[in-house]
């Protein structure tokens, strides 16, 4: 199975950069943001009932009216954990309060998340009564900080949310011990910079047996220096350089570019798309394009004619054009469930499957999956230059695709 990491990586590369039009309008949000995390880092699908209850009823009654969560994830067939969500552009937090009210009412619901799909606030019940939320959340996962994806809390975190890994006792032994670590942290650092006589007689009795208690206020200045010196030491940043292989996510020194480093902006220079060195060099597109970047190299191909650089996050004329293959069709690609569906947009705005039947966008996903999606946002197809993958809606020309597409309402064979 694929490590959370890589997952998170990978839904990094592939959906942040559409969070633009997240902004706004909560129904935005969930479909472009918070669906495909829920779905493709924590593998519950909101299309399934059985993996979440979309609007699920709490009995919390406000003026005569019941209330709903927005999501609620299940776990042997009961609400375990409920989720609030705020448009992109507005304070995750800002649902806390409606979520303590569904924790409350929901007996099977221990955990809750406040989310705006760039930011994920997670909250537990007082560990006391388990009745209320508590008012702080015990762990924030912000997906827009650059080293996320790599941080071993925040995947040690979700790995025990993943659907078929939920395990609730070990969510509240760990949000527990980690309340605990900034009080002690706290502590350590204040007994570190002005060292109290009990530690210097504890650190001379390591270095000297015979110095008696009298003359510990002698050694205090020396103890107190080099407990000051690891203060420094531990303050100094460090430049990390996350070197991504083999499904693991591990940290080096940037003062040398490793091997492998060398190999890809070696490639890179040659005019390489990110697909095809990641071929090279056994790596997926998304952890080429992150290795370059990490190295300061211009993502861009070196070779596009000054002026035609594409501006970042837009889908550039070349890259769609080396993504056709033939007749002015798009070869494209639709994840699902481990499995990546393949299909080809036709110039009218057909999408064709594989047994030749031609749809909507909307329409070829619903008969692979059952599901009612809008193919414009899921269907998506391989940017060649950039080596991105982008959803069709964003091609310069899809609101006359959409148009156009209208004629495949209800299929044809």
């Amino acid at each position: 199975m694929e490590s959370i990491s890589m997952r998170l990586h990978r839904y990094i590369e592939e959906r942040m950069v559409h969070k633009a039009h997240a902004r706004e309008v909560e129904a935005r949000t969930r479909a472009v943001l918070i669906d495909p995390f829920l779905r493709d880092v924590l593998d519950y699908d909101p299309g399934f009932p059985t993996h979440v209850v979309v609007e699920n009823r709490a009995d919390v009654r406000r003026g005569g009216t019941g209330r709903k969560a927005d999501y609620a994830l299940m776990h042997d067939d009961q609400a375990v954990v409920l989720i609030e969500a705020k448009p992109a552009d507005e304070e995750p937090t800002g649902a806390s309060e409606q979520l303590s009210g569904y924790l409350h009412a929901t007996r099977s619901a221990r955990f809750g998340i406040c989310t705006n799909g760039l930011r994920y606030h997670f909250y537990k019940l007082d560990g006391a009564d388990r009745r209320f939320m508590e008012p702080q959340s015990f762990f924030e996962v912000d997906l827009e900080r650059g080293d996320v994806a790599s941080d071993s809390e925040v995947a040690d975190l979700l790995s025990m949310f993943v659907r078929g890994q939920f395990n609730p006792e070990r969510i509240e032994t760990w949000a527990n011990e980690r309340k605990l670590r900034e009080p002690i942290r706290s502590k350590v650092r204040d007994l570190l910079t002005d060292p109290p006589n009990a530690l210097v007689k504890v650190v001379m009795d390591g270095v000297d047996p015979n110095v008696g208690r009298g003359q510990v206020g002698r050694f205090r200045p020396i103890v107190q220096e080099v407990t000051r010196e690891f203060l420094e030491r531990a303050r100094t940043p460090v430049s990390p350089a996350t070197t991504i292989a083999s499904g693991h996510a591990s940290t080096t020194s940037s003062s040398s570019a490793s091997p492998q480093d060398e190999q890809i902006v070696s490639l890179r220079e040659q005019g390489l798309s990110f697909t095809a060195i990641g071929e090279r060099v056994g790596l997926p597109h998304y952890a080429v394009r992150n290795a370059l970047i990490r190295l300061g190299k211009h993502v861009n191909t070196p070779r596009m004619q000054e002026g035609n650089t594409p501006t970042q996050g837009e889908p550039s004329a070349a890259g769609i054009r080396a993504a056709q293959i033939g007749g002015g069709e798009i070869s494209i690609l639709f994840p699902h469930q481990r499995t990546e569906y393949q299909a080809t947009l036709q110039p009218d705005g057909g999408v064709r499957l594989n047994d030749n039947s031609v749809h909507t966008p909307s329409g070829a996903i619903k008969k692979l999956t059952g599901l009612p999606r809008n193919g414009w946002d899921v269907w998506e197809y391989r940017d060649e230059q950039s080596g991105e993958r982008r959803s069709i809606g964003s091609l310069p020309n899809a609101a006359d695709l959409r148009e156009k597409s209208k004629q495949y309402r209800g299929g044809r064979s």
